[in-house]
């Protein structure tokens, strides 16, 4: 072997150790300022949500501001009223903010967001900067409030375990049994989310229907999703209820179309 090709075999190496190097640092850096960005936001909304209580833990009685007790409110509405606030104290921050989700069991503690097309925080953080950790958000097709609805959530399945990276769990029937309720926060107030189906499937079998045409329609497609289901539950999921479709990607079932999805009936606190 030559000295000339001794040196540039050298080189060639050194090559792709820095690139090897650099592309590490990068993506170590893009987790860093991922979870930076969310310690933020998860400060400034449990720091709302975090209601006054008095030392024995019953709930203290609001003053209006000129001086008089304002109206008692049951626990239930002042939780409700606690999500309105800690959700404007992050719209204040990017208007697209729509809610917040809290998966205990599956690490999941996030805000979602929805932008005018379904690309846009798919690698953007929700500051808006481009960040390959993207944030969690809602379908851009999705109408809150309106009937019908199938509010389609989509997020990352991160390799440092955040967003939706233990959403598998939802696939054991002892933890469904276990954890059959997690939790989201609306404009309007807290929802129970009841889990009725977790499987897994390909983009391409349709599951993340937005609307639907008829009651009908509607009810076909419940029925789909239950009968693919991989746990067992008995939640009664009807036409006229809102259902939440949560979707990341599973790879072993297929590199690029394997989805995982979990999916819950939403009831607003208090309306039980």
């Amino acid at each position: 072997m030559s000295k000339t090709f001794f040196r540039i075999w050298i080189a060639v190496l050194a090559g792709i150790f820095l690139f090897s190097g650099y592309k590490l640092f990068s993506i170590l850096n893009t987790y860093r300022v991922n979870a930076k960005n969310v310690g933020e936001l998860q400060s400034i909304f449990h720091s709302t949500m975090d209601i006054d209580r008095t030392e024995d833990g019953q709930m203290t009685q609001e003053v209006l501001e000129d001086g008089t007790p304002a109206p008692i409110m049951t626990p239930e509405e002042k939780r409700n009223k606690a999500a309105r606030e800690a959700i404007a104290a992050l719209k204040a921050i990017n208007p697209d903010t729509v809610a917040w989700i809290i998966i205990p069991g599956a690490n999941v503690d996030h805000v979602i967001v929805q932008g005018t097309n379904d690309s846009w925080y798919l690698y953007r953080s929700f500051y808006e900067e481009p960040n390959d950790c993207g944030t969690m958000f809602m379908e851009a097709e999705n109408k809150l409030g309106e009937p019908l609805q199938n509010y389609i959530i989509f997020g990352h399945r991160m390799k440092d375990g955040s967003m939706f990276a233990h959403l598998n769990v939802y696939l054991d029937q002892e933890f469904y049994d276990e954890n059959p309720t997690f939790t989201m926060y609306f404009e309007d107030g807290e929802y129970e989310c009841q889990v009725f189906a977790a499987y897994r499937c390909l983009w391409s079998d349709n599951y993340a229907q937005v609307s639907f045409a008829s009651e009908e329609e509607m009810e076909q497609y419940i029925q789909t999703c239950f009968s693919r289901s991989e746990i067992q539950t008995d939640v009664v999921v009807e036409p006229g209820d809102f259902i939440v479709t949560l979707s990341t990607c599973d790879r072993p079932t297929d590199p690029v179309e394997g989805r995982l999805v979990i999916q819950a009936k939403l009831v607003k606190l208090g309306e039980q």
